[in-house]
């Protein structure tokens, strides 16, 4: 299997697809988060800027009040700004986002003491508080003699929630991702192997069918002889009355086997595909003769009516030598099983199709035998007892060159009364 096409592609796919798929798709994510982060800083510094020069150029403390309100209110994220001057007694809260922090005296200066806070950038102290992160940032802004800082707090739970999500709907999307492909590796797989198989039982049925036709034509030809030789001695005056029952017995036996022969024949020929269908302007009346004239023997020797009533002027395009073998099928079937009375065969044109009509006054099938007809090998009432002889192919062969002539058979029967066949073949 390693060196199937499919089978390597199958494997490139389960295999190398998913990993550089989920090594993609995280550096991408991680790229998006850089990206956040960038922009969350240029934010943050533009948010400082702006307070740095509102202070340095305003005198009046209610816009810069004014501004901090506004910006906190249009920002999610943003949860406290503060700007604190430092005095010689403390550092104290000038403006607030929170009126009540105003004018208090801020008790731990640590941050302020101690942290490198600087005019030129903004100090950000990153935390997380279980749900995303949480930035605490400084700078530093000088006001004449007056020194100030600016102190935000953000808190990004919200934005990262959403990143998170779509985070997990992206792995969720490459994982389905990921066993469709295992189905489709798994099928292909299967696919594969089923197509082997196929192919290995096609080769056997090519070389069961090229025997089988072998065979046949090597019975066929020996088997002719035998017959032939059974009538010279039926016609000898040499040979006593009781050889030539045994001779009889020979004859019956051979056109038998000769009968069997032509059926494997024929069906090795319809398996194989290799019957070709010649379609002609053909007369009804005139086929339908040929018909009665080859098998009225048979229904005289049975003490039956055989008869036709065709229009003279029932024309259409088919192969009229394989139409004339199916009626020759049809209506010797119809002769093995009627003991008395007759078999008829009658043709119309309806519509835009032609139907022909073989009805007898048989024995009849019942409505389960007529399921299982049109199967090989198949024989039904009388058959199966043995009282009339047969392969059980003749109906199966029938039924495969009506398919051929692009026709239909339909069969309407009641046991004890008769059987009536209809053939209809559509005008082109």
């Amino acid at each position: 299997m390693t060196g199937n096409t499919k089978v390597l592609l199958v494997g490139i796919l389960v295999l190398v697809f998913p990993i550089v798929f989920f090594y993609i798709t995280q550096s991408f994510l991680d790229t998006a988060s850089d990206n956040i982060n960038t922009v969350q800083k240029q934010r943050l510094e533009l948010l400082h800027q702006s307070l740095s020069t509102i202070l340095e150029s305003s005198e009046n403390t209610s816009t810069v009040q004014s501004y901090i309100n506004n910006v906190t209110e249009e920002s999610v994220d943003l949860k406290s700004i503060s700007i604190i001057l430092k005095t010689t007694s403390g550092y104290f809260v000038k403006y607030s986002s929170n009126q009540d922090f105003l004018e208090t005296k801020i008790l731990n200066v640590d941050p302020f003491e101690k942290l490198p806070i600087t005019e030129n950038e903004s100090l950000i102290l990153n935390s997380t508080n279980g749900l995303g992160r949480v930035w605490e940032s400084y700078q530093m802004v000088l006001v004449e003699d007056n020194e100030y800082y600016i102190y935000t707090k953000q808190d990004f739970s919200v934005i990262d929630q959403v990143l998170y999500s779509r985070v997990q709907q992206s792995y969720l999307g490459l994982t389905l991702i990921f066993i469709f492909l295992i189905g489709l590796a798994y099928w292909l797989n299967r696919q594969t192997f089923w197509k082997g198989e196929y192919d290995s039982a096609q080769v056997k049925l090519k070389e069961r069918d090229v025997f089988s036709t072998m065979i046949a034509h090597e019975f066929r030809t020996p088997l002719t002889a035998i017959k032939g030789y059974a009538s010279f001695l039926k016609e000898s005056e040499s040979v006593s009355d009781e050889d030539k029952r045994f001779v009889a017995n020979i004859s019956r036996s051979t056109e038998r086997l000769i009968y069997l022969v032509n059926d494997f024949l024929e069906v090795a020929r319809l398996q194989s595909g290799s019957i070709s269908i010649k379609k002609e302007t053909t007369n009804v009346d005139s086929a339908v003769d040929k018909v009665i004239t080859d098998l009225l023997p048979i229904a005289k020797s049975k003490d039956l009516q055989l008869s036709a009533d065709i229009p003279t002027n029932l024309n259409f395009d088919t192969d009229k030598v394989r139409l004339q073998q199916i009626l020759i099928n049809l209506v010797t079937n119809s002769l093995k099983y009627t003991e008395k009375g007759k078999v008829s065969i009658s043709a119309e044109r309806k519509s835009n199709e032609v139907l022909i009509f073989i009805q007898d006054t048989g024995v009849g099938i019942s409505g389960k035998d007529q399921k299982k007809l049109f199967q090989p090998f198949i024989r039904v009432g009388k058959a199966d007892e043995g009282l009339v002889t047969g392969t059980g192919l003749g109906m199966w062969i029938t039924y495969k060159l009506i398919e051929l002539l692009g026709g239909e058979i339909n069969l309407e029967s009641i046991e004890g009364i008769g059987t009536k066949v209809t053939l209809s073949f559509e005008l082109d």
